[in-house]
């Protein structure tokens, strides 16, 4: 079974994350193509901006719009801060015998030698690497680059526009922008 592990905040989930889903997903056909919202990332210092629920609630309209994929909230369960070498083993303990890819943006790739027990994960998993923000990929094993069209997609860029009451069109899927809208995320709080 060929596993492709999809990680991130997805604060909101974007039309950037949607667009790379499907680019690889297209490409790779796996058996399970898993996305799995982040608690608290090692190296950020804050927590989501919206509830798990919320985030969780976006990526399943996600789900609905590509018709494939599925959400594991195993690092949403976990206490403290979300290791991809947590995640791995449990994935590799609950689908015994898979074949695992590990999906993640260049942006990662750059860093990936600050990620807790990365000689552990390589070896029991690869890595998929899309560009983002590169228009051509020199990697090393076990990095496989993936090279898509350039779309400069940001989750900070989208939470600061719907602050500041700007269009999102174009960066969210129709469904999810209205879910943020309904359920008043990323807006202001006001204080008492």
């Amino acid at each position: 079974m060929e596993i492709i592990l999809y990680g991130g905040s997805f604060d909101p989930i974007h039309i950037g994350h949607a667009f790379v889903a499907n680019e690889v997903y297209q490409q790779f056909r796996p058996d399970k193509f898993i996305f799995i919202p982040a608690g608290q990332s090692p190296h950020k210092t804050s927590r989501p901006n919206v509830s798990d629920q919320h985030r969780l609630n976006m990526i399943e309209q996600t789900i609905d719009y590509l018709q494939f994929g599925e959400i594991d909230t195993f690092e949403l369960e976990q206490s403290g801060k979300s290791y991809t070498y947590q995640t791995v083993l449990y994935l590799k303990e609950k689908y015994k015998n898979c074949t695992l890819k590990i999906l993640i943006g260049y942006d990662q790739y750059e860093v990936i030698d600050k990620w807790y027990n990365l000689e552990a994960i390589a070896s029991l998993a690869s890595f998929i690497v899309v560009n983002r923000s590169r228009d051509e990929l020199n990697l090393r094993e076990p990095f496989i680059p993936f090279t898509l069209p350039r779309m400069d997609v940001s989750a900070t860029d989208i939470r600061r526009r719907m602050l500041n009451g700007q269009s999102v069109k174009c960066l969210l899927l129709d469904e999810v922008e209205k879910y943020i809208r309904e359920e008043h995320l990323y807006e202001e709080k006001k204080s008492d």
